[in-house]
């Protein structure tokens, strides 16, 4: 069978170009080309929508502010963490494997701005995930100590609409916070014989902006539980208090 060389062209702007140098029609060098072609073919339609998605993505306005929370407990023999039975001595840490903070436990929410321009925290609402009874397992009771706060709330998640109270000389909202001049909220959360997951709704401005910042424990919601349905109380261990052990 004869052999045609045959010349592409195209017009417009070039992006990625196969050129074929010769092009036998019939025969295994067509098959070969064939296959290359749907190769190809098969690559674009696996590569462009990628492309356009990660296009759409990195065009999304960012958010002005950085929040991070962490998880603690005031130093006052009463709150703790409720974990499943361990039936032996816990290895303190600083959040232990499956541990969920008991009702007056802490929740510390740190926000900063990240531009030169100030952003008003206008206010911060509480969403109740779910409830369920009081988490049951054993009760790592916090150390003792003093503790001092600053924009301390209370929450109360057992009422029907939880709001966040502030404390006796914190500020209510709103705020102002920028680069050099962050805020930090310490909350307080409680729950009456329940163990509730819950985030935060943090709405700010700044200028012609405005938005509402999730916040949360990592991505996942926060947990609260009474110690209600707790069958066994763990102190830390004296004098060295390296692990929480039965019996107080």
């Amino acid at each position: 069978m004869a052999i045609e060389d045959t010349r592409n062209e195209m017009s417009g702007r070039a992006g990625t170009v196969v050129q074929a140098r010769r092009i036998r029609i019939g025969g295994s060098d067509d098959r070969r080309g064939l296959y290359a072609l749907l190769v190809v073919a098969l690559v674009l339609v696996l590569v462009i929508p990628f492309v356009v998605w990660r296009m759409t993505a990195t065009n999304d306005p960012d958010t002005p502010l950085a929040v991070v929370t962490s998880v603690s407990l005031p130093a006052d023999c009463d709150t703790g963490w409720v974990v499943p039975e361990p039936g032996d001595a816990v290895p303190r840490s600083e959040r232990p494997a499956g541990a969920v903070l008991s009702s007056g436990g802490e929740v510390a929410v740190n926000v900063q701005g990240l531009t030169g321009r100030a952003v008003v925290l206008r206010k911060m609402e509480v969403e109740v995930v779910d409830r369920a009874p009081a988490m049951r397992g054993a009760f790592l009771q916090s150390g003792c100590g003093s503790d001092m706060t600053p924009r301390h709330y209370r929450l109360e998640l057992s009422a029907g609409a939880p709001e966040l109270l502030p404390g006796k000389e914190t500020q209510p909202f709103p705020y102002k916070v920028a680069e050099a001049d962050p805020e930090q909220f310490v909350i307080t959360p409680f729950a009456r014989a329940e163990h509730v997951r819950w985030r935060l709704h943090l709405h700010w401005s700044s200028g012609d902006e405005e938005g509402d910042l999730v916040v949360d424990d990592n991505g996942e919601p926060f947990g609260t539980t009474d110690t209600t349905a707790t069958t066994g109380r763990f102190c830390l261990e004296e004098p060295d208090h390296r692990q929480w052990v039965p019996g107080c």
